[in-house]
């Protein structure tokens, strides 16, 4: 049974950059080469939509990052003695 939770489930899966690595050497694995990725939530998808959505994931995990340093600096003591 599909329900809107496996769905989202799936698609969250998807963000995960090990996910990202297994799907690249099953593709790669194939005889005809780099023509389809298989993923959870999105089917199987061609190599320039594989693409966005890899660098989109980037970005994301990227801002993540950025948005907890600044975070982290903020609460940094400028003078401890």
């Amino acid at each position: 049974m599909i329900t809107r939770e496996n769905e989202v489930f799936e698609a969250y899966i998807d963000t995960n950059p090990f996910v990202h690595a297994i799907v690249i050497m099953n593709a790669t694995a194939r005889r005809g080469g780099l023509h389809n990725y298989d993923w959870l939530g999105l089917g199987y998808v061609d190599v320039g939509k594989s693409t966005i959505w890899m660098l989109t994931c980037m970005l994301g995990y990227m801002f993540l990052g950025f948005l907890f340093v600044w975070l982290a600096r903020r609460r940094l003591r400028r003078n401890i003695f």
